[in-house]
C-alpha cells in the first residue's frame, strides 16, 4: 500500500522528536500518544526481528526489521507462570527401584566433573553380588505383585480378601509452559498526524505477525513471520519479557461503539480504535531465567 505525499508528511511530522529509548537502549520512531515524551510513567517498546530458532548456545545479535513502536504500559499488565505436571502409576516394581536410580543420579552429579556418566554410576551401586541379588529379588517380587493384580485371578483375590494393590502414584514433571502476554489499548487520535501514527503502528504489528511466501513465484512454502523483542522502559520491579511471536492482532475501528470519524487530508479517519495484541514467548522460563529478572 503506497502513501501520498501529504500522508507521508503527516507520518514524518508525527515521528519527529519521538526517539524514545527503552531499557535495552533501543530507539522507537513510532509512538502513541504523539506528545508522550517518555520522561514520566512507564512505556513498552516493541521491535520486530527476523525469525531465528532460540538457541541457548548462541549469543548472536538479532536482525531488526521495520520500525520500533513505543506505547504506554496498558492499564492491565500481567505475567503468568505455568508448568505442566502429569501423574503416573509407578507400581510396586517402579517403587522398588526408584531409590536406587535416585542414588545413582546423585552419584552421577557428584562425578560428572570427572568424566562420570549416569549409566556407570548406576552400575557402581551394585558392585557386590549381595546388593545385586537383593535388588533383583526385590524387583522380581514387586513385578509379581504388579502382574498378579492385573489378572482376573488377582482381581478376584483382591475382592475376596479385601486388599488392593498400591499403584504408587507419582507426579511426573513435564515442562514449563510458554508465557502468554496480552496488551489492550484504546487509541484516540487527537489530530491527523496522530491518526497516521496509529495507522502505521497497527500496520507494523500486522506486518510482523504474518508470513510471506518463501519464493515470490511459488505459493507452496511460507517464510516464518517475524518475532518481537519487547522491553519495558523501567523493568526493575516488573519483569523482563523474552523474544515473542505475535499470535493475535484484534482491531476494533469503532472503539466507541459507533462509527465516529474526522476529516484527515481530504479523507476520513476513525476517531477511536481498540487494539488488542496477544504474544507468546519463544523460550520457556527456567530458574535461571527467573534469576535474570523474567
Amino acid at each position: 500500500m503506497s502513501t501520498t505525499l501529504s500522508q507521508q508528511t503527516a507520518i514524518n511530522n508525527a515521528s519527529n522528536n519521538s526517539q524514545i529509548e527503552d531499557s535495552s537502549g533501543a530507539q522507537s520512531d513510532l509512538r502513541y500518544p504523539s506528545d508522550f515524551d517518555g520522561k514520566s510513567g512507564n512505556w513498552i517498546t516493541f521491535q520486530r526481528v527476523k525469525y531465528t530458532r532460540p538457541n541457548i548456545q548462541s549469543n548472536s545479535a538479532q536482525e531488526t526489521v521495520g520500525r520500533a513502536v513505543s506505547l504506554p504500559v496498558p492499564p492491565q499488565l500481567a505475567s503468568n507462570y505455568l508448568v505442566d505436571w502429569g501423574n503416573t502409576d509407578l507400581g510396586a516394581a517402579g517403587n522398588a527401584v526408584q531409590g536406587g536410580i535416585a542414588s545413582g543420579y546423585k552419584k552421577y552429579q557428584e562425578n560428572k566433573t570427572s568424566n562420570g556418566n549416569f549409566t556407570q554410576s548406576i552400575m557402581d551401586m551394585f558392585k557386590d553380588a549381595g546388593t545385586v541379588a537383593g535388588a533383583a529379588s526385590s524387583y522380581l517380587t514387586a513385578s509379581a505383585i504388579d502382574g498378579a493384580s492385573r489378572t482376573n485371578i488377582g482381581e478376584v483375590a483382591s475382592a475376596a480378601i479385601g486388599i488392593a494393590r498400591n499403584p504408587h502414584k507419582a507426579h511426573i514433571f513435564n515442562s514449563p509452559a510458554f508465557r502468554q502476554f496480552s496488551f489492550q489499548y484504546k487509541l484516540i487520535a487527537k489530530n491527523s498526524g496522530e491518526s497516521e501514527s496509529i495507522f502505521n503502528i497497527i500496520r507494523e504489528f500486522k506486518l510482523g505477525m504474518m508470513p510471506s511466501f518463501a519464493d515470490k513465484k511459488d505459493n507452496n512454502i511460507f517464510s516464518y513471520p517475524d518475532m518481537f523483542v519487547i522491553n519495558f522502559a523501567h523493568p526493575q520491579h516488573l519483569f523482563r519479557i523474552g523474544t515473542c511471536i505475535l499470535k493475535d492482532v484484534s482491531v476494533d475501528y469503532h472503539g466507541e461503539g459507533s462509527p465516529v470519524y474526522f476529516g484527515n487530508n481530504g479523507g476520513k479517519s476513525p476517531f477511536s480504535i481498540n487494539l488488542s495484541l496477544s504474544f507468546s514467548e519463544t523460550e520457556v522460563i527456567t530458574r535461571e531465567k527467573i534469576e535474570e529478572g523474567f
